[in-house]
């Protein structure tokens, strides 16, 4: 029987971070976990592969991560993946600044950042490319943890896998 937790847990990360052995480790205890990620959804569906030439197909692949979450469960990454890859897309490719964005969010109904609140979100990152992730972070309510350097992989992996131990045994006494 798997764990429950309270709240849909999504672990958004960069790659080659350790995210898949964090996600097995959880699986192995029992919690219910949901990997996969664009590489996997522009296999089944090839329609994707060019969302970030096309601004609808992004605003379509957002909404199929939000229609992929299941409550109790860790995800691997979800819709705020697609926000935030797509402002370092927009950043490094000189379409717009952090600034712009910054300006384009404040205007923007407050309400609208409320179902980001709702989701339990972990931002995990190696390097907050152009601070988009803090950014984002402080309109969506996630938790931006960073990779410290010198520190090993398994060690990384290691504290990772307790901080979101330690997040789910939270959610469960909130529960009761």
């Amino acid at each position: 029987m798997f764990k429950e937790f309270g709240q849909t847990l999504i672990l958004e990360r960069t790659a080659c971070l350790g995210k898949t052995t964090v996600l097995q480790r959880l699986a192995e205890e029992g919690f219910s976990v949901i990997v996969g990620d664009y590489a996997e959804d522009c296999i089944q569906y090839n329609v994707f592969r060019d969302k970030n030439l096309d601004n609808v197909l992004e605003l379509a692949y957002m909404l199929f991560q939000f229609s992929k979450l299941k409550p109790n469960t860790l995800h691997d990454r979800g819709p705020l993946s697609s926000l935030a890859y797509r402002l370092v897309h927009d950043i490094l490719n000189r379409r717009h600044s952090l600034q712009d964005f910054e300006v384009l969010f404040a205007l923007l109904p407050a309400q609208l950042w409320n179902t980001f609140r709702q989701l339990n979100t972990f931002m995990v990152v190696e390097h907050d490319i152009k601070g988009v992730f803090e950014f984002l972070a402080d309109y969506t309510e996630a938790k931006v943890i960073a990779h410290k350097q010198g520190e090993s992989m398994e060690e990384w992996i290691n504290a990772l896998c307790e901080e979101i131990r330690i997040t789910l045994r939270n959610d469960l006494r909130e529960e009761e």
